[in-house]
This record gives structure tokens, sequence and C-alpha cells, in this order.
């Protein structure tokens, strides 16, 4: 469960934390309608991800099977058909306004995932293939995947090394925002 912590103040739940993170860091568009339009991507992303979840959480393999041939056949593409249109009706590049948002990052974490389980999911979607890439490309998330791929990579070498001297402070990421008071630590 993610949980993070501004000023002593612990707070939970992805969404809520990413929304006001996005606040925080001018990635909440700059208007009430960008703000609400985020939403409604974010929204989206969440009923999206909740048909993969309902997969892994099912019991039943004959089930099983039947829900993710489903989800491939209908669920899959309905959803990136939307954030297709979606993506397409800004003509910006990104979902809301003129640079990147929350509703981009989100849009591209789900889509960095099912293209990690299946490369050709997007086949069908260039404009999500294009962001993926774009959104990919910030210097920022660029940064992070690398942290995070050197992160796997040190916990595949501590899981054969008995030596647990290590601190964890990769647990955390420390963040500080320029134009506030504001210091957050995200623990994973």
């Amino acid at each position: 469960m993610p949980i993070l912590e501004v000023d002593g103040q612990m707070m939970a739940q992805t969404t809520a934390i990413c929304n006001y993170l996005a606040r925080e860091f001018g990635l909440y568009g700059k208007t009430s309608m960008e703000s609400f339009q985020i939403d409604q991507v974010v929204c989206l992303v969440n009923d999206f991800i909740a048909a993969t979840v309902k997969i892994m959480h099912e019991k039943d393999e004959a089930k099983k099977a039947e829900l993710t041939k489903t989800y491939k056949e209908q669920e899959c593409p309905k959803y990136l058909g939307f954030l297709e249109n979606l993506l397409k009706k800004n003509e910006t590049g990104y979902f809301v306004g003129s640079e990147a948002t929350l509703a981009d990052i989100f849009v591209y974490d789900v889509l960095w995932a099912l293209h990690a389980r299946d490369s050709c999911v997007l086949d069908n979607f260039s404009l999500l293939k294009e962001h993926k890439d774009k959104i990919g490309s910030l210097p920022q998330i660029k940064a992070y995947k690398k942290k995070d791929n050197n992160k796997d990579k040190e916990e595949k070498d501590d899981d054969n090394d008995d030596d647990d001297d290590d601190d964890d402070d990769d647990d955390e990421a420390f963040i500080s925002h320029k134009n506030t008071n504001t210091t957050v630590v995200l623990v994973a």
C-alpha cells in the first residue's frame, strides 16, 4: 500500500496521493475544467486497471481463462479506444492541455505495463503508442525508470547475498518542490 508522508502527515490511497502531488507540482491542469478532464482520464485508467485486477484475483482457472479471453478481445480494446479518442480530441499529443499532466503519467504507466506483457498491444492505437514513447522520453520518467531498473537488479543481487547491512534508503523517495516549503517522503 502506498503511503505518503508530508511534513509529518501520513496519507494513503494511490489516486488521492497522486492528485495531491499533481497539485503540488503543477501537473493538475491550469483551470478547473482541465482538472476535471484529468480526473476523468484517471478514473478511466482506474476502471481499466480494475478489469485487469479482476482477472488476477480469480481463483477458478476456467473462469480466469474466460475473463482473460474477454479482456483481450473486448475490455482492452475498448479502454484503449476510449483513451485513443481522448488523445485525438485534444490534438496536442497530451490528454489535457498542451503539456504533460497527471493524466499523461497515469496513462503512460498502464501503457508501459501492457506493452511489457504484450509488445503488440498498441499496434492498432498509433496515438497511444506515440504518447507512451513521448512520456517515456521525459527526463524525469527516464530517470525514474533507470532507478527502478537498478533497484530491481539490487533486489536480485540481495536475494543472492547474505550480507544484510545495506541501509534501506532506496525504499523512500524524497521530493522537494522549489516553489513551496513542501517536502514529501514517498514510502514504497
